[in-house]
């Protein structure tokens, strides 16, 4: 006689098989997914960091953009906007601190698979960090060749003082009055014009250092 279908406990088996298989191959398939999202990351952010070695290495300083990553767009291979997320499709966060003497660091850092900010890996959380240091030795050389010019200005103002009874209050009264003679003194080597900084004791000539901004004689500006 011709059977018309499963029994019952046919059935049963089946679907505790089916169960197991999907027990197993859920967490599988997720943790594959996982996986592939977090070596994306890995990769991406070592891209995104020798992109930003190589800016550095142009222009002595790191992008000051409010997202250092959007100042490396020219720098990476990666089309559109797509280098600014991570595998899980979560934007990266990126940080720059600059420092005197070339000590600049910039951190990027994913969220990780839970799409949340909470501790780097190395602090218990699922955050991945990466710390990208500036390649100093270029920028030091710039900056004590800078710091070697404005000794010279500082003699310069100095030997003014003497003469005049006072402070040059501008770099030109030293090249006016002949105390100055070297015209590549007008500029550093980022080509910044050197900083007036008046004070009520000396006139201080500072350069604005890499990022060509005046930070209160701070941050990355040389003064002598």
């Amino acid at each position: 006689m011709k059977r018309a279908g499963f029994t019952l406990t046919e059935l049963i088996v089946v679907l505790m098989i089916m169960a197991i298989i999907s027990s197993v191959a859920l967490p599988l398939g997720s943790l594959i997914v996982k996986q592939s999202a977090d070596k994306a990351t890995r990769e991406e952010i070592e891209n995104l960091s020798a992109a930003l070695i190589r800016y550095y290495k142009e222009h002595d300083s790191f992008p000051t953009t409010s997202n250092p990553l959007t100042g490396i767009r020219d720098y990476i291979s990666t089309f559109g906007d797509d280098y600014l997320r991570d595998g899980w499709g979560e934007d990266y966060d990126c940080n720059c601190t600059y420092g005197s003497w070339g000590n600049d660091t910039c951190e990027i850092r994913s969220r990780g698979a839970n799409k949340e900010w909470d501790a780097c890996e190395d602090s218990g959380g699922d955050d991945i960090c990466f710390s990208v240091e500036a390649p100093t030795m270029i920028r030091r050389e710039k900056e004590e060749k800078v710091r070697n010019e404005l000794a010279v200005v500082s003699l310069a103002a100095e030997a003014y003082a003497i003469r005049e009874g006072d402070y040059p209050r501008s770099i030109d009264e030293l090249y006016n009055g002949g105390y100055l003679t070297d015209f590549s003194f007008r500029t550093d080597l980022w080509g910044n014009d050197y900083y007036e900084h008046p004070s009520p004791i000396v006139n201080l000539f500072c350069s604005l250092g890499p990022n060509g901004i005046w930070d209160g004689g701070g941050n990355d500006d040389i003064c002598p």
